[in-house]
């Protein structure tokens, strides 16, 4: 409340003179234990529950509830709560969603005005296959009124903004925005689905306000095809205004179909000479771009570059059909490449049709899980290796009949039993060198028997077994 106490210094006095009449009505109450007063703060509702709707004939709010008893006492708690408390209670809203609080009334606009300087995290992820439509494409459904919420957006919160993934958007209008609104990031994706709209003028001045960026992630979306297809050279030549700050840059190309090595689209000649002048450059990633051989020894002679081949090439390796549509392909084996998580992102927004995925996990976080959850057709999931992913992110995964979860001391019985409870056709369940204990079994071997369905269970060696035997539920030792 402290930061929220500054911001309302600059109010009128009838503003103050409003808020201290609003708290002086809070009720005293006595405490037994020490005969001190003490002010208890009335409980308000979170502005999430309550449903409501502009009536635009007159302006008021119409709110929707059972009785009109309901109506006055939620009309006469949120009276009650004065412009500080309830821009802290805006600040539970998802960034994205607080726009449409400020359609209420005029005292919670203005709250709202206090409530944006907590948001320094916007993702607004592109999945392709996702079974809910996502908030942008569902709320605003053509591209021009996609570009004003975003404009409106980030014009409130910009300037807190720290990191910003708009790969949900994928037109370049929006970089003179980003550039604009927001100068402290650090961290930025985006996606690009049309070469043909590309400025050069906005392209060429995308990141001179950005003193700060350290991390860039672009995606070409199904717009760079051909052997004859180049990356911008406008875009390249654009990383210079960042030069002394970006340490981290990934480059992803997702075509529609495999391509044969040869027809790959590529980077201009100018990279290399863009690549060498990225002083801060640490780490280099790249999906479906074909390099140059002087940027591809570039790369490989730098002592200070970690460079990264994504996902492309090793696909093609394992694709009998070399033009093969990516979302028809069901089975794929990477187990022997050290896929990341933009790669894991990569697969899950361009094979819809996937059902079984071996792949190595030492790469992954948490957010190459989160990508696993959004294919909807994964059954078999087979990850080899240790990482450190949460139960943040194992809880999500569902609906599996095989899965084989990264070795991490952090996944525990809680997330597990969840991902169990939520694959009602599960078989096969590999746990090695987790945290899971015996309450993990016990409640596996009562769902395993109220579905009366067989259930493997692969646990460390170390793990003591009390009980061998069980109906419907087998448990082995792995041994490595």
């Amino acid at each position: 409340m402290s930061q929220l106490k500054r911001l309302r210094k600059s109010s009128s006095p009838e503003r103050l003179i409003k808020k201290y009449k609003a708290t002086s009505r809070i009720p005293r109450c006595m405490s037994k234990k020490n005969n001190k007063k003490y002010y208890q703060q009335p409980k308000a509702p979170n502005p999430i529950e309550i449903t409501w709707s502009f009536n635009k004939k007159d302006d008021k709010t119409d709110y929707y509830h059972h009785d009109d008893a309901s109506y006055a006492k939620i009309r006469m708690i949120m009276e009650r709560v004065n412009d500080d408390c309830l821009a802290e209670i805006f600040m539970y809203v998802p960034a994205y969603e607080r726009q449409q609080i400020a359609l209420v009334c005029e005292k919670w606009k203005r709250a709202l005005d206090n409530a944006w300087f907590n948001v320094k995290k916007i993702e607004l992820t592109h999945w392709e296959y996702d079974e809910y439509p996502n908030f942008l494409k569902k709320n605003y459904p053509t591209i021009d009124r996609q570009f004003n919420f975003l404009k409106s957006l980030l014009y409130k919160c910009g300037r807190y903004l720290r990191e910003l993934d708009l790969s949900v958007y994928p037109k370049c209008n929006i970089l003179p925005i980003i550039n604009e609104y927001c100068p402290n990031l650090e961290k930025l994706g985006i996606r690009i689905d049309n070469i043909d709209d590309i400025d050069d003028a906005i392209l060429s001045n995308a990141f001179t306000n950005l003193s700060k960026l350290k991390v860039l992630k672009i995606i070409f979306h199904r717009c760079l095809c051909g052997v004859d297809s180049l990356v911008p050279t406008t875009l390249i030549n654009s990383l210079l205004n960042v030069a002394d700050t970006l340490t981290d840059l990934s480059m992803l190309n997702w075509p529609e179909a495999m391509q044969l090595e040869e027809e790959n689209a590529h980077f201009p000649e100018e990279m290399t000479s863009v690549i060498s002048q990225l002083k801060a450059l640490k780490k280099f990633v790249v999906a479906g771009l074909e390099y140059h051989k002087s940027l591809y020894d570039y790369v490989q002679n730098s002592k200070k570059i970690q460079n990264f081949f994504g996902n492309a090439t090793y696909i093609r390796g394992k694709m009998d059909n070399k033009k093969e549509l990516f979302k028809n392909i069901e089975e794929l084996d990477i187990m022997c490449w050290p896929i990341n998580d933009d790669g894991i992102y990569h697969i899950a927004n361009t094979m819809k049709h996937l059902r079984i995925l071996h792949a190595s996990c030492d790469s992954l976080t948490d957010a190459g899980i989160v990508a696993c959850t959004k294919m909807n057709n994964l059954k078999c999931l087979d990850f080899f290796g240790s990482n450190n992913t949460t139960d943040s992110s194992i809880i999500l995964l569902k609906n599996f009949i095989k899965l084989n979860l990264p070795h991490s001391n952090k996944i525990t019985d809680e997330s597990v039993i969840k991902v169990l409870e939520n694959s009602p056709e599960m078989q096969i369940l590999v746990v090695v060198n987790t945290s899971i204990t015996h309450k993990f079994i016990e409640k596996a071997e009562e769902i395993s028997r109220n579905r009366k369905r067989q259930l493997k269970i692969w646990v460390s060696r170390d793990m003591p077994v009390t009980q061998v035997q069980y109906e419907y539920l087998t448990i082995t030792h792995h041994r490595y």
